[in-house]
């Protein structure tokens, strides 16, 4: 990835104006079929090594969401950061009936 942040950010701009282009029944068709092999999402997302500081107190507080599209059924975050470990889930209902 550190390689590569052109090609990231290329993708991020292109993704932006074609989704502007583009009708919106074609882009929903493309992510429902895009994500139709697969039912969970994951995401790992390191954080901060220290806490951060201010006025002389520490904060920790920090929190992970992601949001499944199209038919992903589960969406499970872990973050790291200081001293702690969080996780999150997230179920659509609508596309898993017993979670």
């Amino acid at each position: 990835m550190r390689n590569s942040l052109g090609d990231v950010y290329a993708t991020y701009i292109a993704t932006k104006f074609l989704s502007m282009l583009l009708p919106y029944a074609l882009l929903n068709w493309f992510q429902a079929y895009s994500t139709r092999p697969y039912t969970l999402a994951f995401s790992n997302t390191p954080g901060l090594l220290r806490p951060l500081s201010f006025d002389g107190r520490h904060s920790i507080k920090m929190q992970n969401y992601i949001i499944p599209a199209g038919l992903t059924g589960i969406g499970l975050s872990c973050l790291s950061y200081a001293e702690w470990f969080k996780i999150g889930c997230v179920v659509d209902e609508a596309v898993m009936r017993d979670p």
